[in-house]
């Protein structure tokens, strides 16, 4: 690095400490040609069978300290990653530079097929660090994970959903997570209670909350 300029260190050391690198993504953190100007530079990197390129962990953290804070940088690389197929490196880039907004906003964007394959471990570990201010905006992930969760995962289920009852303020989101809570409830056999639930949430229910009404007409049914 003693032989780059002050700009050209910053690009080197932004782009060589990211998890996963690829001329794209290094263009969208630092501009064009900066994954060429990290390979002029010595930078060792090595490229797996599916393209993408990474840095050995000792010689990113070496870069890692000389990064500028770049307010909206990690969260446009985050959104490349999860285009790119690769929505568990997105989470855990924001998850390590404490941007759990960031974090919240990345997993209520993921589609449920999508949130399933991160795993319900991981997605409880990057959900358990996000405090419930930060997380209410978002709450609709939690009745998404706890619908990835019925039938695998009841207790991490219930948590979510009593979470999202405690936190959620938005009419469309709490009765996704009455249609589950009330789903739950039918299968303990509290089924006055359950279909009581299920006609509530179908009598506020709209025409776009399909899988909130399928789910209550499961219950009333």
């Amino acid at each position: 690095l003693t032989e780059l300029t002050p700009a050209e260190i910053e690009t080197v050391c932004a782009v060589g400490s990211l998890p996963l690198l690829s001329a794209h993504l290094a263009a969208v953190c630092a501009g064009p040609g900066a994954l060429d100007l990290v390979l002029d530079a010595g930078i060792p990197v090595r490229f797996r069978d599916d393209g993408w390129g990474e840095v050995a962990d000792p010689v990113r953290a070496a870069l890692d300290p000389h990064v500028r804070p770049h307010p909206g940088r990690l969260r446009r690389i985050a959104a490349e990653y999860v285009r790119s197929g690769e929505p568990l490196t997105a989470v855990l880039l924001l998850s390590r530079a404490d941007d759990h907004e960031g974090v919240a906003a990345l997993l209520a964007g993921l589609n449920r097929s999508t949130l399933a394959t991160l795993g319900l471990p991981a997605v409880d570990a990057l959900l358990g660090v996000v405090d419930d201010q930060v997380l209410a905006p978002y709450a609709a992930v939690l009745a998404d994970a706890a619908l990835c969760a019925d039938g695998v995962d009841p207790a991490r289920r219930a948590g979510w959903l009593a979470r999202g009852l405690r936190i959620a303020t938005d009419p469309v989101t709490r009765r996704a997570l009455l249609a589950e809570h009330a789903r739950d409830i039918e299968r303990e056999l509290r089924l006055d209670e359950a279909q009581q639930l299920a006609a509530e949430v179908l009598a506020g229910a709209g025409p776009g909350e399909r899988r909130t009404r399928g789910r209550a007409l499961v219950v009333d049914g």
